[in-house]
Order: C-alpha cells, then sequence, then structure tokens
C-alpha cells in the first residue's frame, strides 16, 4: 500500500465504508507506516511518538465504535484521519477544524533571530531565604535541610531522613519555574511533580510526622503521588484545594486566569471550591473546572492525555481561541503578548511539537485561519489578517 491508498483509505474508513477487510489492512499496513518520505526533521518532535499518538485515538475511536456511540466515533475518527493526512502531506502534525483558505497570510517583520522553545530552567529558594538558579547548577547534592536535596538533570530531588522529632511544618521550600522553562520535582515523599511554564511550587522539605502533605501552586503541574493512606495529600491553590490519597492527576491554576481546572488521569481525587461548601469526587477521564471567587464548580469528562500534552512535549488546541491558545505560548516562548484586533472568532485545533521555534508555530497558525502576528524582540502583536493585507 502506498501513501495515496492509505490517505484514501482513511478518508473511505471516517465515512464508514470501509469493510472488514479493508479495516484489517489498515492496522496491518500501520507497523510498516512512515509519517514522510523525506528524513523525519526532529523540530515536529519524536516521530514514533506522534504516530503512537495517532494510533491511540484510532484505538479509542475502535472501542468506541463497538459500543454504539455514533456520533463521538465519527467526530473523534475525523481528527485522527485529518491528522494523518496533514502529517503525510506536509509533514508536521496538524488538523483543520475547517477548510483550508488560501491567502497570504506571513509574520509581519519577523524578529531575525528565530524565538527559541523554553527549556529546564527554575529557581529554588530554601527555607533560610537562600535561592539556587538550578540551570546554573551542576549536578549533585545541592542543600541538606530536613531532606537531603540532589539536582540531576532538568530535575531536583528530595530525599527524607530518619526523623524521629517532630516535622516543623513551617520550613517550606518553594520551587519557581519562569516563562519560557519547565522543570521535574520529586518530593521527599516520593510524589512526582512536573511544573509548566510561569508556576510555583511551596512544600515542606520533608513530609515526615506531619498529618496531612500539603502543598501550594499556582500555575500548572502534573502530579504522580506517593499512596500514604493515613497521609492525605492536599494541593491549594487559588480558587480550588484537591485531596487525594495516591494517583495521578494535572492542575491548570494561573493566578492570572479565571478558572482552576483539575484533571484526573488515575485515582481518586476530592476537589474543593474554599469559599463555599461546594466539593465534587473526581474519576478517570472526569476534570473539576472552578470559577474563582463565585463559588461554582462543575465537572465535565475530558480526554487527559489532550491536558497533559505540554508534560509530554506538545501543544493540543482543540476548537480553541486565538485568545485561549496565545496565554500558553507567552509563557512557553516568554514573550509579551498584545492584540490590534478584537474580532476574530476563528476556532483553531491541532497538535504542535513544544521543541519548534515560535516562527514556526505562528507560521503554522496562520494557515488555519484569519490571523496574523507582528513580533518586535520577544513582543508579539496578534492582528486581524483583513486590517493588514
Amino acid at each position: 500500500m502506498n501513501r495515496e491508498d492509505f490517505i484514501a483509505l482513511y478518508k473511505k474508513y471516517t465515512q464508514g465504508l470501509c469493510s472488514a477487510e479493508e479495516k484489517q489492512r489498515l492496522r496491518e499496513y500501520w507497523q510498516e507506516f512512515r509519517l514522510d518520505d523525506k528524513p523525519w526533521d526532529e523540530k515536529f518532535g519524536i516521530e514514533n511518538d506522534i504516530k503512537e499518538s495517532i494510533f491511540e485515538r484510532i484505538k479509542e475511536t475502535t472501542a468506541l465504535s463497538s459500543s454504539g456511540n455514533t456520533r463521538t466515533v465519527k467526530k473523534l475518527w475525523y481528527y485522527a484521519a485529518a491528522a494523518i493526512v496533514g502529517v503525510l502531506l506536509i509533514g508536521s502534525y496538524i488538523h483543520l477544524l475547517k477548510p483550508m483558505k488560501q491567502s497570504t497570510r506571513h509574520i509581519a517583520k519577523a524578529s531575525e533571530s528565530p524565538i527559541v522553545p523554553g527549556k529546564n530552567k527554575a529557581t529554588l529558594t530554601l527555607a533560610d531565604g537562600s535561592t539556587i538558579q538550578l540551570d546554573d547548577t551542576q549536578n549533585g547534592t545541592i542543600a541538606n535541610e530536613e531532606a537531603l536535596i540532589t539536582k540531576d538533570e532538568g530535575r531536583v530531588v528530595y530525599k527524607a531522613k530518619d526523623q524521629k522529632t517532630k516535622q516543623d511544618a513551617n520550613i517550606i521550600n518553594t520551587l519557581h519555574v519562569p516563562k519560557g522553562g519547565e522543570y521535574q520535582l520529586e518530593l521527599a515523599d516520593g510524589t512526582k511533580v512536573w511544573l509548566n511554564a510561569g508556576s510555583t511550587l511551596s512544600f515542606p522539605s520533608s513530609f515526615a510526622n506531619l498529618k496531612e502533605r500539603v502543598i501550594t501552586l499556582a500555575g500548572e503541574a502534573y502530579f504522580e503521588v506517593a499512596k500514604r493512606t493515613q497521609q492525605p495529600f492536599v494541593v491549594r491553590s487559588e480558587g480550588s484545594i484537591v485531596q487525594v490519597l495516591g494517583t495521578s492527576f494535572n492542575i491548570k491554576a494561573y493566578p492570572e486566569e479565571s478558572l482552576v481546572q483539575t484533571t484526573l488521569l488515575s485515582g481518586s481525587v476530592v476537589v474543593k471550591e474554599p469559599t463555599s461548601a461546594n466539593t465534587k469526587q473526581l474519576y478517570p477521564n472526569q476534570q473539576a473546572v472552578v470559577q474563582k471567587n463565585r463559588g461554582d464548580l462543575q465537572v465535565r469528562t475530558v480526554n487527559p492525555a489532550d491536558i497533559i500534552s505540554w508534560k509530554n512535549g506538545y501543544f493540543i488546541f482543540d476548537n480553541q481561541s486565538i485568545q485561549q491558545i496565545m496565554p500558553v505560548i507567552e509563557r512557553w516562548y516568554d514573550v509579551e503578548v498584545s492584540y490590534q484586533q478584537t474580532d476574530n472568532t476563528d476556532r483553531y485545533g491541532g497538535t504542535f511539537s513544544r521543541n519548534a521555534n515560535l516562527q514556526d508555530i505562528l507560521r503554522d497558525l496562520t494557515t488555519l485561519g484569519n490571523i496574523r502576528f507582528k513580533l518586535q524582540g520577544r513582543k508579539l502583536i496578534v492582528m486581524d489578517n483583513n486590517e493588514h493585507k
């Protein structure tokens, strides 16, 4: 099966016209499938990871089709097939939510030097107020408080000591990840944390003899919590309190945004809205959305793989406005975004590598909607294309 046959067959599948034999041909061909006849460009991400991401969507829809959820299946297959066609034809993984428009959209007066993506970058503040710039610090032991603190290639690890005396809950450390950065952290109890750009986490250097493991988040983080039945794990943020025993979940709680979103991947968590008695228990594939200062707490079903795509090196945008997308771009590339247009109602969808330069991301976005960008140093201006031709 050549590439053109493969595309045609997937289009046929999305229309519900594939026979059982043709479906089997698709599955068999998958293992030999290449995303592009040319050498793979790593700026789009890891080829096998992208293939696997597409295939996971295919497997999801195969499972759904057996349950008779036709509307959902068609929608998911549309996205999966469109993504595959995009990879095969242009070498990047972008799917459209509407027909492509012919235009001359571009990035106006782009900076001469490319704006590179974020990297491992963070500042650790110890209980005594001293700070450590982790990106400038060599691997190895960096501090010795209630726990032994070491650094290892984009990750800081706390190792608990044997303690028989009562732990002082006021011995708090803070890990700050600026715009244009990301970092990993392993807490003294073995809990693993991935911090996204523009995020701050405050936590005890040790949890020994504490009744609860309480930490505070401003920004976005993904957690894999070590299970301790007698010592609940609590994440506090503005507008939300999340309590767990042992599970994996993502919290997005940036101070400048009006929503706090908690997404559960495994286990179970309880989300509380602190200004009211509103409490919800989440199960896998559910997301709690809190509107700050309103006491409103809602639960919805989501695809958690999309929510934590940032942790795995991708941006996934699904039917989002440019105003929803730009804060993500602003934090990762450490740029200042402003707008010279207010009436853009286009919706955008696609998967982009976080390893790509900013100019590459902007160029792709201009092909998806009536939008134009202007770069002045690290200032990014978003414009409506009709006003600037």
